[in-house]
């Protein structure tokens, strides 16, 4: 996982997947000299501020993750009878398929939830 800056591109982050808000509540801008003394703080990081780049075994994980948070409406739907609706159908159908595919090339859009 890699989390750029929007407006010059600068790698702010390079390591494993952790959640994009806990990067931006836990992330101070500062420029530092060759000393490691900050010479200069900048505000706090806002999200439309940054984009984020995942490797192909991180974007299946958050797929699997957001599949599990709603496999209680599946259960529920069984417990009393009743049909899932088709939002949730083609949500849940969204993420399977990017939890099947195995390479991906461009932008990966994840579906919003009904």
């Amino acid at each position: 996982m890699e989390i750029y800056c929007k407006n010059n591109n600068a790698v702010l982050y390079s390591g494993p997947y952790k959640l994009i808000s806990e990067f931006i509540d836990n992330f101070i801008p500062v420029n530092v000299d060759s000393n490691g003394n900050v010479i200069e703080t900048f505000p706090k990081l806002k999200y439309d501020e940054v984009f984020v780049v995942y490797n192909n075994n991180e974007i299946a994980t958050i797929a699997k993750q957001l599949l599990a948070e709603s496999d209680w409406r599946v259960v529920k739907s069984m417990e009393n009878d009743t049909q899932l609706s088709s939002s949730w159908k083609n949500y849940r159908a969204a993420l399977r398929e990017i939890i099947n595919t195995e390479t991906f090339n461009g932008e990966v859009i994840f579906p919003s939830q009904p």
